[in-house]
């Protein structure tokens, strides 16, 4: 219990919170969403368009493996420090039978970036994981990728999507 690692010296330190998103409300009104309104319209006006796709039709289509893969290997590579590892792990190939993906394609077919949803058992929820863009995707693939991923599973019956957590932007004792 907490008391009992008090009494050892143990104290708990939040580093973040995990913000859950109402899917039934996802997309965001108001002057707080206009950025997210507008750059999901520039991709749509790219001609960007998400597909889902299941672990088994993924699997059936190497290309298509390859190309998340390679796009994957690009997006880790821009990364100055790789926190992998425990929750921060990325992995989208892992137990893919439990997970959904998004897919962004361009007019040209090409993989303009991807995003995995992972079921949160027994809250009908989703984890919204593994936003992973090409260099130079079409300028808001990652706003369409998030918000058609969380229409979607709305209208599959979900009712809430975490984005995972979110770290305090500052440390003081009213944040604790």
């Amino acid at each position: 219990s907490s008391d009992l690692l008090k009494t050892e010296s143990f104290q708990a330190l939040q580093v973040g919170k995990e913000p859950y998103v109402d899917l039934a409300q996802g997309i965001p009104t108001g002057k707080s969403g206009k950025g997210v309104r507008a750059a999901r319209n520039q991709a749509l006006r790219a001609g960007v368009v998400v597909e889902q796709w299941s672990a088994e039709q993924i699997k059936a289509a190497p290309k298509l493996k390859e190309e998340m893969a390679f796009v994957l290997r690009e997006w880790k590579s821009r990364k100055l420090l790789d926190l992998g590892g425990f929750l921060n792990t990325v992995d989208p190939f892992v137990k893919m039978e439990a997970r959904c993906y998004f897919l962004a394609k361009s007019r040209s077919g090409r993989l303009e970036g991807f995003l995995v949803a992972t079921p949160i058992p027994g809250c009908n929820s989703y984890f919204l994981e593994d936003l992973v863009l090409r260099a130079h995707a079409a300028r808001g693939a990652g706003e369409l990728l998030t918000l058609q991923a969380m229409a979607t599973l709305a209208e599959k019956g979900a009712s809430q999507a975490s984005r995972g957590v979110v770290a305090l932007t500052s440390m003081s004792k009213r944040d604790a």
